[in-house]
């Protein structure tokens, strides 16, 4: 199994995705439990296979050779530039075919906008 790229034990919500640069958002917003919010957002992003309620959060970049076969399977494009992500968390697994991710730890308030998006509503 890869390394994970990020790796987070809370709760996340598919929160945004915006056709405009291909962004797409996953917000784990402050809880009693966790006095902080954390926003992952993925760019370049041409095709997506999440629930939107995700329980655990843990990203991995999936092998070439494993990329193409979950591609193939999806009858999406080639990898292109972009690097397929493997998503996996409590009972639930997915993926993101995108340029990049990044993440962003905050206290920022449930509606307040992503540091990661600055300009666009929450």
């Amino acid at each position: 199994m890869p390394e994970p790229v990020l790796s987070f034990a809370r709760r996340f919500q598919l929160w945004t995705y915006t056709v405009s640069h291909g962004q797409l958002l996953l917000r784990s917003p402050k809880a009693p439990e966790h006095p902080e919010r954390i926003d992952v957002l993925f760019k370049d992003v041409s095709l997506i296979n999440l629930p939107t309620l995700l329980h655990d959060l843990r990203v991995e970049v999936a092998e070439d050779e494993a990329a193409r076969e979950r591609l193939a399977a999806a009858g999406a494009h080639a990898l292109g530039t972009r690097r397929l992500y493997l998503l996996h968390g409590h009972n639930w697994s997915g993926h993101v075919l995108a340029g990049a991710v990044f993440h962003h730890v905050d206290d920022g308030e449930y509606y307040s906008p992503s540091a990661l998006l600055p300009n666009f509503p929450p």
